[in-house]
């Protein structure tokens, strides 16, 4: 099973619940079409490095997942092209070599932490 992070910067004009009801929706899509074990980070309103359709800052919301499909990813863009509270959009599959290494290191660095201290 491929895992996936899937980035969505809404509007700021949008309030949080807005911003919520909003991610709701796209784990909605996402599970529709084959995504699995979702998990939703909220990060909250952000200032951006450049701006987009005039705005400077943005809500983000990262969504973790699973899924066997690899058309999980096309078919949830086609569906938030058409969302305009929706700024940008960014997926990204998560490498199974990466999350081990990452793993190890955090491993590694916890024992010498507890000795250090």
């Amino acid at each position: 099973m491929r895992k996936y992070e899937f980035i969505v910067l809404f509007s700021p004009e949008l309030s949080d619940d807005q911003v919520r009801a909003e991610a709701k929706k796209v784990e909605e899509i996402l599970s529709t079409h084959g995504g699995q074990g979702i998990i939703t980070d909220f990060w909250g309103k952000r200032e951006m490095a450049f701006t987009i359709k005039k705005h400077s800052h943005a809500s983000y919301v990262v969504f973790y997942f699973e899924s066997e499909q690899g058309s999980v990813i096309d078919e949830t863009v086609a569906l938030l092209r058409l969302n305009e509270s929706i700024l940008k959009f960014q997926s990204h599959r998560i490498s199974d070599k990466i999350r081990k290494t990452r793993a190890a290191r955090t491993a590694d660095a916890s024992p010498s932490e507890a000795a250090a201290a």
